[in-house]
């Protein structure tokens, strides 16, 4: 029974990560017409930064997943803010809408595989 319950969570978890990331992927294509792939970035960030972070805590499990899950969520804030102010930055210098788009998912993209490199 407990494999039974332990796999339900698992899974709803899991349906919950493909939901959210599916539904910011048709939200952003619906309105702007790039499929921005940057949402992969994001979740990738803030998740190795959680399991990273919840490695360094000392305790029980509870205070792992609190302290990485805050952590995890840091991380992804700031990725995300470095993303919009290089939207900002587009507009600022004038790049049209398209190009700005694309120019940020490239670098978001860039990013994320220089984290990858750097931390293994």
């Amino acid at each position: 029974m407990s494999t039974f319950v332990l796999l339900t969570i698992t899974g709803l978890g899991l349906g919950a990560m493909y939901f959210l990331v599916a539904s910011g992927l048709s939200l952003i294509y619906g309105l702007m017409g790039v499929l921005n792939f940057a949402h992969g970035a994001f979740i990738t960030v803030g998740a190795y930064a959680a399991w990273w972070m919840a490695g360094q805590v000392g305790g029980g499990a509870g205070t792992q997943l609190v302290v990485g899950g805050a952590f995890g969520l840091v991380a992804g804030a700031v990725l995300a803010v470095g993303n919009s102010f290089g939207g900002w930055l587009g507009t600022r210098l004038q790049i049209t809408r398209g190009e700005g788009v694309v120019r940020v998912v490239f670098a978001v993209a860039v990013v994320a595989m220089a984290v990858k490199l750097v931390v293994g």
